[in-house]
């Protein structure tokens, strides 16, 4: 399980925490964020489609987890209309603008 107390943040970093469960949705409420990196854990599931409310994401990095599935539209959407330049998943995780 991931907590997040970041609302005056605008980078985080989770690495090697061992953290489990899926990516909170939560996480897309979060839109002064710039760049975090949940790499290094053992998150499950999908990326949620809600990351692509993060107009202002320049960096997601996520890769080194148990995820599925595959980047979201909406994720991929920010790197043509927005900031993002560097999106990082792992290989079995499908991303077609990654």
């Amino acid at each position: 399980m991931i907590s997040l107390y970041l609302h005056s943040q605008s980078h985080t970093t989770t690495l090697k925490n061992t953290h489990t469960g899926s990516i909170p949705t939560t996480l897309g409420r979060l839109t002064n964020i710039v760049g975090f990196s949940l790499a290094n854990n053992e998150l499950t599931g999908r990326i949620p489609t809600e990351l692509g409310r993060l107009q202002q994401l320049e960096q997601m990095i996520l890769h080194q987890n148990l995820l599925s599935g595959s980047v979201p539209t909406e994720v991929c959407f920010l790197q043509t209309s927005g900031n993002l330049t560097d999106i990082e998943v792992d290989a079995f995780v499908q991303c077609t603008c990654c």
